[in-house]
């Protein structure tokens, strides 16, 4: 290092508010302490670091600079002792909200591939309903040509809407990873925040300056962390312990839903199911589905444009149209919605809570 970068460095390092290093010499050298043992210590002065031995050093004045001090908490170089429960709470926490961050930038990736498949997907089948009906007018015996350019055409048309249809099965996939990463980011705040309420952090507080502004600082990241996420608290009614909510459906309203954590997809019945005009373009597939009696019964599949309880809306949902009534409810609110969100259900509070990040 030249003598102007050093002077600069050290310089920098003053106004920044640096530790200062009193040398046995009477010198005295400024920048952050980054580790310090019984041999001696390593000083980086902005340009780079200088490695003292303990008998060159007198004492050390750690900088009282906010920044420098936080820096050393989000590091981890400056936890004090009896913070390092506290402050692996806190890694878990930031791990995890980086992961969740990832994620909700992929899904609205994701979601813009949905929505733009979907919007093709009438279109798709409308060239296969023509190329079908095109196909049934001619005759291989008459003109071979056309025919088989109908049969080419309509083989298209079908692999086209094959293919888009795979393809949201995928981003479901995909998308219900997100709201996993959510989810654990979701768990891993709440644990942060826990300790920050937990007597040993009470004690840190008390223990003098550095414990105190190490909570404060740990209190200030909590807080950032509980911004990134929104709830929506639903009104509900109940039925014993069952909770059931009022669901909208492609905009229309849908009935009264029980919330069923256990179902995998969302079930309407198909009393309900006729009064909101599902198109039979949205079917995509067949399936058994379990009705309340315990009978597998046939339902169809179908993809919503959109389904919606209280603030929360998922778009492009699956749902099954089973053929079965109940008396409190027109439906099943299954983890095809449930599963977009944190989800917790209270029945004595008549509440639902839907969770995602902002």
């Amino acid at each position: 290092m030249t003598r102007l970068a050093a002077t600069l460095a050290l310089a920098l390092a003053a106004r920044a508010g640096a530790d200062t290093v009193y040398l046995r010499n009477g010198n005295e050298m400024k920048g952050k302490v980054v580790s310090r043992d019984k041999s001696g210590l390593v000083l980086d002065i902005g340009y780079g670091t200088v490695t003292l031995s303990a008998d060159q050093v007198l004492r050390v004045a750690l900088g009282r600079d906010p920044g420098l001090r936080e820096a050393g908490f989000a590091s981890g170089r400056r936890v004090p002792k009896g913070g390092e429960a506290l402050d692996a709470a806190y890694r878990e926490a930031q791990k995890r909200r980086e992961k969740a961050l990832d994620a909700r930038d992929k899904d609205r990736l994701l979601s813009e591939e949905a929505a733009d498949i979907r919007r093709r997907l009438p279109d798709e089948k409308e060239a296969l309903r023509q190329a079908a009906q095109n196909l049934a007018q001619l005759s291989p015996s008459v003109d071979a040509r056309a025919y088989n350019d109908a049969v080419g055409a309509s083989n298209a048309a079908a692999a086209s809407i094959q293919a888009d249809q795979l393809r949201l099965e995928q981003i479901d996939d995909a998308r219900r990873a997100v709201a996993g990463q959510t989810r654990l980011y979701l768990r891993a705040w709440r644990a942060f925040a826990q300790a920050l309420k937990a007597p040993p952090a009470g004690k840190l507080a008390r223990s003098g300056a550095a414990g105190r502004s190490f909570v404060a600082w740990a209190r200030a990241r909590s807080r950032e962390m509980g911004k990134d996420f929104k709830a929506d608290s639903v009104d509900s009614s109940t039925r014993g312990d069952r909770v059931i909510v009022a669901v909208t459906i492609n905009g229309k309203p849908a009935g009264r839903f029980l919330v069923d954590t256990g179902a995998s997809m969302t079930v309407i019945y198909a009393a309900r199911a006729a009064k909101l005009e599902l198109a039979a373009a949205a079917v995509v597939g067949k399936t058994n589905a379990r009705v309340a009696d315990g009978r597998l019964v046939p339902a169809d599949v179908v993809r919503l444009d959109s389904i919606q309880v209280g603030n929360s809306r998922v778009d492009g949902a699956l749902a099954v149209v089973v053929n079965a009534e109940e008396p409190d409810f027109d439906g099943l609110l299954g983890m095809s919605f449930l599963g977009n969100f944190a989800t917790s259900v209270d029945p004595a509070a008549g509440r639902l809570t839907l969770e995602s990040l902002k």
